[in-house]
């Protein structure tokens, strides 16, 4: 299994030019570091796994109801494997910090499984509709 690029914190100089004089501003900046995962990743727990399913059915049904305006950025992941990467970097103390946001986070399921391994995960999506599907998803599964 290929590393797994994850974030580390550092701090860069950033010099602000506008407005006048300039400001030097300490700026935390997130670097991607390889990050070596076991070759075999924990099975999602049944809690995950219930989730997984359920959202693989929501998201099923979200295409579905939008074959005739597609969101064609929209591209489901391999949650079973984000489920046992987020737990491998959970248990083994690899984040920078305990947040986990997700860009693009479209049924908001890894920000989700993010939350159930111990983070205290955000998602941003621009989809209204997917915005929707994920906060239900949360919702239902007591993670709002």
């Amino acid at each position: 299994m290929k590393p797994l690029l994850a974030c580390q914190k550092q701090l860069e100089d950033k010099t602000i030019g506008t407005p006048w004089p300039p400001v030097l501003l300490r700026c935390p900046i997130m670097a991607l570091v390889p990050v070596n995962l076991p070759g075999v990743l924990p099975a999602p727990a049944a809690r995950e796994a219930a989730l997984i399913d359920d959202a693989r059915r929501r998201i099923e049904a979200f295409v579905e109801s939008r074959l005739d305006r597609p969101v064609h950025s929209f591209v489901p992941s391999d949650f079973s494997l984000v489920c046992g990467a987020l737990r491998g970097v959970a248990m083994a103390h690899l984040a920078p910090g305990e947040v986990f946001c997700e860009w693009g986070s479209g049924a908001g399921v890894v920000a989700c499984l993010a939350a159930m391994a111990g983070f205290d995960a955000r998602g941003i999506e621009f989809e209204a509709d997917l915005v929707e599907l994920s906060r239900r998803l949360a919702a239902d599964h007591g993670l709002d």
